[in-house]
């Protein structure tokens, strides 16, 4: 959702742009952030290819990078485009890559116990999701 938001916005004016920040600001502070870390402290263990696990860690930093440098843009000032629209990129690409690539191979690999033990980790934190988020 934050994604399609994003690239919409990049078509309207500064208007659309900034109420599109805050939107992702408000995600950002209050769920996104948190949710990263959550992946990073529940899913090493269970990934079974070191390269997965290196490029989840890769993107999950350029994500808090490319998210600080929008979310710190004086709320006034007109949010970058280019910025913006690698945001949203990044967002999808990585989005993709973690339901076609790494969750299945977590599936394929991890024991029935840990996956639940993932399920109720995770539906534990599904309940701080913004509504608006929710599957």
């Amino acid at each position: 959702m934050q994604v399609q938001a994003l690239r919409l916005a990049v078509e309207g004016g500064p208007d659309e742009r900034r109420a599109a920040r805050t939107a992702f600001q408000d995600l950002w502070d209050g769920w996104f952030r948190d949710h990263l870390g959550l992946e990073e402290r529940l899913l090493p263990p269970l990934i079974p290819d070191a390269g997965d696990l290196d490029r989840m860690r890769r993107e999950h930093e350029e994500i808090r990078s490319l998210a600080d440098a929008f979310v710190r843009e004086p709320a006034k000032a007109d949010p970058a485009r280019a910025l913006m629209l690698r945001l949203a990129g990044t967002l999808h690409d990585h989005v993709r890559w973690e339901e076609r690539r790494l969750f299945p191979a977590i599936e394929g690999a991890a024991g029935e116990g840990d996956l639940r033990t993932l399920g109720a980790e995770t539906g534990r934190a599904e309940t701080k999701r913004p509504r608006a988020c929710r599957r």
